[in-house]
């Protein structure tokens, strides 16, 4: 009987940069950005987003894929308006 064995190397970086909160009057604006890195044989790259209690967000994902790399970039624009 064949025996077989399989090896998945993959390192994975999740790196969360740039979070700003700024306050106007009552309105409270957020801006972020994320980035998620794997480098590896079977890499998978995410970045997760939590806005609960803001208003209104904007939310833009860049990813891309290769044999052995992959990333997402999140951009996220947030505002919470007073009630």
């Amino acid at each position: 009987m064949p025996f077989h064995q399989w090896t998945v190397e993959t390192l994975c970086l999740r790196q969360t940069l740039n979070i700003i909160f700024r306050s106007k009057g009552k309105v409270t604006k957020a801006t972020g950005t994320g980035t998620g890195i794997a480098i590896g044989t079977e890499p998978v790259a995410g970045v997760d987003v939590y806005y609960a209690g803001f208003d209104k967000v904007k939310i833009k994902i860049n990813s891309r894929t290769g044999a052995n790399y992959a990333f997402e970039t999140v951009s996220v624009k947030a505002m919470d308006l007073p009630h």
